[in-house]
């Protein structure tokens, strides 16, 4: 069997939502911030966001995936670069 069929893609998994105390708001998108890096990412009601760190800001908080992906796709990338895994298929 060829290498490349024997090579599979794993990702990280996602938690359904955020427990319901959770210490992170939803970020409030009227105030322009600038992130620093994405630390987590979960499905909140059906829906991915993203717990962003902020510069500057010591408060972490979820931000929805279309306002990520629209405000700072570099950082989305750079955070999925970084945790998808590569394994070998015995």
């Amino acid at each position: 069997m060829p290498e490349r069929i024997r090579i599979g893609i794993i990702a990280g998994v996602f938690l359904s939502r955020p427990p319901p105390d959770s210490e992170y708001p939803m970020h409030d998108n009227s105030v322009d911030l600038d992130p620093e890096m994405i630390t987590h990412t979960t499905f909140i009601d059906g829906t991915r966001h993203h717990l962003v760190k902020w510069k500057d800001v010591e408060q972490l908080s979820y931000v929805s995936d279309s306002y990520a992906n629209q405000k700072f796709p570099q950082l989305v990338i750079a955070y999925y670069e970084n945790h998808i895994g590569w394994i070998k298929l015995a």
